[in-house]
């Protein structure tokens, strides 16, 4: 396990050194090197913290605030990442760093910090001038009106965007968007034969999980790197990708059930085995219309209640996975999208 978390925090301190601008100073670059050859986390957080605090440097402490950021945001903790991006973005008073700024509302957004996030975005649309960096932010400006009770709008200008030639290098998380939180298929039609080999595309497909951090699109890529990378994982991806729980154990809504679903004591974990992860939602009523879509389907889900370091309370919906692990192909013929998860270690 340490030499995993060596060889992660290798490749990180690579891409960070690689980013980092010629205005930044070798002792900087030296102080993140020497940060990420640590193989404990909380050491590697630790110890950027602290040379972060000792630079006088205007460029070596955003560079070492956005490495910390950054770290921190690929590791779990956007609520902190958040905190240090925009540090990071406000280093220097006299120019204020948007693209930082916008890293921070990226993060606030994935810790369901919508406030904050939406105050990053207002900050850069109200005073930025750059145009890459302002449709950035408008994109942003779109997914946190989502959040709205007026989603209804937020889902118009969303697909206002996605048929904008100035949004284009937005479109595959713009389409995504459209079929994952509208229901459109047409944008799920778009997004696989425009751009087969996004990310997105994939989780449209089926090939791919969606990850239970809201907001997981937002991250920043570049496509042709992602492509690639697709290309060499699949290589040495089984037939069914598992994917492991990451909650804690599962925690009861009410007395004794959810919705139609059957609740899990606190105390209890799940059964050990396999199950189908059907849904995963920080708002409890879409759980429980997911729930009654399922029974009336003639399945038997069970709901887990799962709490984030950030506070946020996340409810997974689950079918057991049956001794034959048909349960997927069973859900899916019955219109339901699932991956697999796997309690126990």
């Amino acid at each position: 396990m340490i030499q995993k978390a060596r060889i992660v925090s290798f490749f990180l301190a690579v891409l960070f050194l690689q980013a980092i601008g010629a205005e930044t100073s070798a002792g900087a670059k030296k102080a993140i090197a020497s940060a990420f050859s640590l193989s404990d986390r909380a050491k590697i957080i630790a110890a950027l913290e602290s040379s972060s605090a000792k630079q006088t440097a205007v460029a070596d402490k955003k560079a070492i605030l956005s490495a910390l950021a950054s770290y921190e945001e690929r590791t779990g903790s956007p609520d902190s990442a958040a905190r240090h991006y925009a540090e990071a973005a406000l280093a220097d008073p006299a120019s204020r760093d948007d693209s930082l700024l916008l890293d921070a509302a990226r993060s606030s957004l994935s810790s369901n910090d919508v406030s904050g996030a939406d105050g990053h975005v207002r900050s850069v649309l109200l005073t930025c001038f750059d145009d890459k960096i302002l449709v950035r932010a408008r994109v942003y400006a779109a997914w946190i009106a989502l959040s709205s009770d007026d989603s209804a709008s937020a889902l118009a200008l969303i697909r206002s965007l996605s048929r904008n030639a100035a949004f284009a290098s937005y479109a595959p998380e713009l389409l995504f968007t459209l079929w994952w939180a509208d229901g459109d298929s047409a944008s799920r039609e778009s997004l696989i034969a425009q751009y087969p080999n996004s990310p997105e595309a994939a989780v449209a497909r089926g090939a791919m999980a969606l990850s239970p951090m809201p907001f997981w699109y937002l991250m920043g890529r570049n496509a042709t790197e992602v492509a690639s990378f697709a290309r060499e994982g699949a290589k040495n991806l089984p037939k069914t990708a598992v994917s492991r729980s990451s909650g804690t154990a599962a925690s009861v809504k009410n007395a004794s059930t959810v919705g139609n679903a059957q609740a899990v004591p606190e105390s209890a974990p799940l059964a050990s085995g396999d199950w189908q992860q059907v849904g995963f939602f920080k708002n409890s009523e879409y759980a429980d219309e997911l729930v009654a879509k399922l029974t009336k389907a003639g399945f038997k889900p069970v709901v887990r209640s799962e709490k984030r370091p950030s506070g946020t309370v996340y409810f997974a919906v689950l079918v057991s996975e049956d001794k034959n692990l048909t349960t997927a192909s069973r859900l899916k013929d019955a219109g339901f999208e699932s991956y697999l998860v796997t309690d126990g270690k």
